[in-house]
């Protein structure tokens, strides 16, 4: 009777070890899935992390554009005034050509 409780203690330790070896394995494919999540969520972060910096180099061409845009209406301006003062001119040199062909004044 000894040796058959001693050999039913020995099965109980032999399921008892294979039970800690599944449950050691279900928790070593638990942390894989823990680290695998991590990972990801890692790589997530850093596709964030390039987005916000394509959308602030994006804004800040689009704010030179803005600029630019800017310089150019005020060249235009500037180049409008030139036309106009260069139309006023030939306008009051036909005035003084006519005034000698007329001969008044």
């Amino acid at each position: 009777m000894l040796a058959d409780a001693s050999m039913m203690s020995a099965v109980n330790r032999s399921i008892s070890a294979v039970n800690n070896i599944i449950l050691a394995v279900g928790r070593f494919m638990l942390a894989d899935g823990s680290i695998i999540s991590a990972v990801n969520s890692s790589e997530l972060a850093v596709d964030s992390s390039k987005l916000a910096v394509n959308n602030f180099i994006l804004a800040v061409g689009r704010f030179i554009l803005a600029v630019n845009s800017s310089i150019s209406a005020v060249n235009n301006f500037i180049l409008a005034v030139g036309g106009f003062m260069f139309a006023v001119d030939g306008f009051t040199n036909a005035v003084n050509n006519f005034i000698r062909e007329v001969g008044y004044f």
